[in-house]
């Protein structure tokens, strides 16, 4: 069996590669203090609205001030008008809602970040700056 013919018949089976590029997210945020306010919805769908998978949710850097809590339940999507989910964002959908509480009483800067991963492979990176009032 010649070489070309064996990685014809790898590719075939297990497909090519396509590895995505991550995608960085600077966030600045407003939060009162001591009281639970949810960051962000993060959720992997397929175009026809149905969950694709949950994603995985990691805390990089924890906040100095505060602490965050990652609840798994229903939310609204965020897609952008030119993503073929855009519609998903009309109904509640499974996924992660992020919750930040800072310390009671804290006024002042916070920060933390966060890496996403969804289910088909492709990461966001969160880094969240925080004004707690």
């Amino acid at each position: 069996m010649s070489k070309a013919f064996r990685l014809a018949a790898i590719l075939l089976v297990v497909g090519p590669s396509t590895p995505y590029a991550s995608e960085t997210f600077n966030r600045r945020a407003v939060f009162s203090s001591g009281r639970p306010s949810m960051f962000e919805f993060v959720t992997s769908l397929n175009p026809d609205c149905s969950l694709l998978g949950l994603p995985t949710v990691r805390v990089t850097a924890d906040p100095s001030h505060g602490s965050l809590k990652l609840v798994p339940g229903k939310g609204y999507s965020q897609f952008r008008p030119d993503n073929q989910r855009y519609q998903c964002n009309r109904h509640r959908v499974p996924g992660i809602q992020i919750f930040y509480t800072s310390r009671q009483g804290y006024i002042g800067d916070d920060r933390f970040e966060l890496s996403v991963i969804t289910f088909d492979g492709r990461e966001y990176i969160y880094k969240v700056q925080i004004d707690v009032k």
